[in-house]
Formats: structure tokens, sequence, C-alpha cells
């Protein structure tokens, strides 16, 4: 009988090699490749050091076996997590339906993983963000979630280094965080795509110019994209008007340009439309961006609100577990998409486009 073959395979160094080699306990190694704030940075610095010397490389199937227990048992309470606003011009976040969804959708989300989100609001009277800081180191705050800002090139200016954080929305400037977002770009895009199945042929875009500088330019370079697949006689010119639209500019642009079918907003347009005689959707189809929450008849995007925020506190979570504090070296946006949603403002008005 012959004897079993011997693996000449070589070991996977474990993290009671690299305790060994850095004489300490192997709890400290986990905790210090965790980069564990309670780890001095001294002993952190040194473990790693030594794990990557040897070649250490965590095992996947461990990781995976370890993550399905987590999963099983009932989340124990973790911490406090800040919601993080600033009310501008005596509007509050929570008078926005948008933004009480996000809050509604990441408390419910950051509960499942045994964390409180608390409201703190940067402009509450005598507040200062280093008193704000104070408040939510004391009270063991460990990661921010940041509601969208009032005012495009936002700054919110604290001592990050003692936080995770990640932002909703493009108006924050400074720092340079990671961005959750939906994706309005495809929002712009999926309407157009639709008006055309419709048999739209004459697709024109209205929006505030601050709505489409908030989001980065999207709407405007999306809808533009999307032109270029129409004859060029039936390329219209977009309708960028201020953050407060003239009605009579836009009468002027409507009357020049005659669309037969305009992506906008439910503000600002669908009322000077009615203000013009203007029939939904007998005379005009009107497709929205971003639906209103929670209830809004037109047809459009609905933008999916709950699950960027479960997306965003999601990220928040992982960034704690693996203590990643301060501001990114390279920030990641992660883009949702929102889905498109009939309604009473868009009809079939002849064969595809």
């Amino acid at each position: 009988m012959s004897a079993a073959p011997v693996s000449t395979a070589p070991r996977r160094p474990t993290q009671k090699d690299i305790a060994a080699l850095a004489g300490v306990h192997y709890s400290i190694v986990c905790r210090a490749l965790q980069h564990h704030p309670a780890i001095p940075a001294v002993t952190r610095e040194r473990v790693q050091k030594i794990a990557e010397e040897i070649g250490y490389r965590p095992d996947p199937a461990l990781s995976a076996l370890a993550a399905y227990r987590s999963s099983l048992r009932p989340p124990a309470f973790q911490g406090q997590l800040a919601w993080l606003c600033s009310t501008d011009a005596g509007v509050k976040w929570s008078q926005i339906d948008v933004y009480r969804e996000y809050m509604r959708s990441a408390a419910a989300q950051a509960a499942r993983h045994g964390y409180n989100l608390l409201d703190y609001d940067l402009d509450s009277p005598s507040m200062t963000p280093q008193r704000l800081a104070s408040i939510m180191q004391a009270r063991n705050v460990r990661g921010i979630l940041i509601c969208p800002q009032p005012q495009r090139h936002a700054t919110i200016d604290l001592p990050w280094e003692n936080f995770s954080a990640v932002t909703l929305g493009h108006a924050l400037t400074r720092p340079h965080l990671h961005v959750v977002s939906a994706n309005h770009y495809h929002s712009t895009r999926c309407i157009f795509q639709k008006l055309r199945q419709l048999g739209y042929r004459r697709i024109g875009l209205a929006v505030p110019g601050e709505f489409n500088l908030r989001v980065g330019g999207d709407f405007l370079a999306a809808y533009l994209l999307e032109q270029q697949s129409l004859p060029e006689k039936a390329r219209l010119k977009p309708f960028l008007d201020p953050s407060t639209p003239l009605r009579s500019r836009f009468a002027a642009w409507l009357k020049a340009n005659k669309p037969d079918a305009l992506i906008s907003t439910s503000y600002y347009y669908p009322p000077y439309l009615a203000q013009l005689g203007v029939k939904i959707p007998d005379d005009l189809g009107v497709a929205i961006l971003f639906r209103r929450v929670p209830h809004d008849d037109f047809a459009g995007i609905d933008q999916n609100p709950q699950q960027t925020a479960i997306v965003a506190t999601n990220i928040l979570v992982s960034m704690i577990q693996r203590n990643e504090c301060g501001i990114a070296a390279s920030a990641q946006h992660i883009r949702v998409e929102g889905t498109w949603v009939d309604g009473f403002s868009v009809r079939q008005v002849g064969p595809p486009v």
C-alpha cells in the first residue's frame, strides 16, 4: 500500500505567526490589522509591517464564515451615529419630503446594525463646529451621515480625524468625503428614451439652472447626449433659468421651441403651464426628473431615496468597522439608480421614434 503524497504547498501565514514575531497576543494582531484605535499606533504599524513582510492575507473562507455567524446574531448596541444637517433661511431639513425619507430609512438601517441615528443641526443657536464635535464625541458618536446641504459649495469644519463620514448629495464641497447620491444622469437618459418610446419627437428640458449645478451638471450632460440621437431639426435648446425661473422667459422659450414633451421638475413649470393654458398631456407630455416623496401623479423617476439612504448607511457602518476615520485620500461616489414610474402626464402619441 503506497503512502499518501505529502503536500508541498507552502503554509498560509496566520495571525498567530504574526503574534509570535511581534511578541504580542494574537487578539492584538486581529485588532491591529483592523486599524482599531484602542491599539497604540506604534503597535499597529509594527504588526502591519510584519504581516506584509511574511505575506499574510486573510483567509476568505474564514472571513465569510465569521460574517455569516455575525449575521445570525441579533445586533448588539454598537453606539451612536449622527445625522448632520444645516438649517438654512428657516427651512429645516425635516420640511423636505425626500430628506425626511433619507433620515427615516437611514435610521432604520442603522438600527439593523445596532446603531442609533441622532439629529444634529450645525445652525442651532450658539452652536459652533468645535462645540458640536465635543458633544458628538461625548455621546460616543462614531460616524456621521451628512444630510444634503441647502446651498452649493457648502463647507463643514470638524475634526474629521475622529469620525467616519459619508455625505448624501453633491452640495458639500469641503471636506471631500465619500458621496452617495441618486443617479441623475441615468434618470435623465431614462426619461428621454422612454419619451421616444411613447412617440414624442421634440423633447425639451426645462430645469432651474441651480438644480442642474447642484447635481454636477448631470441633467444637461445627459440631455445633450440623448439629443444626438435625434435629427438635428428636432434638437431643442435646453431651458436653464436661474433658481427661481421667470414665467415670461419660460413662455418665450416654449413658444420658440414648440416641444411636444418636456423633461422637467414638478416645481415651477407645471404651474406655469397651467397658467399659460397648456394642457398636460393633451398639448404637452411632461416627465419629472424626481417625483416627490411620498406621492406624485406625474410620470417620471422615483429616485429611490430609501435605497440611497440604506447604501449610505451600510458604507458608513463598514467604515466604522474598519476604523476608517478622517478624509479619504480618494473619495468614492456611489450613485443609486432610480426607476421609471408611469403617470397621467404622458401618453402614447405615436410609434416609437
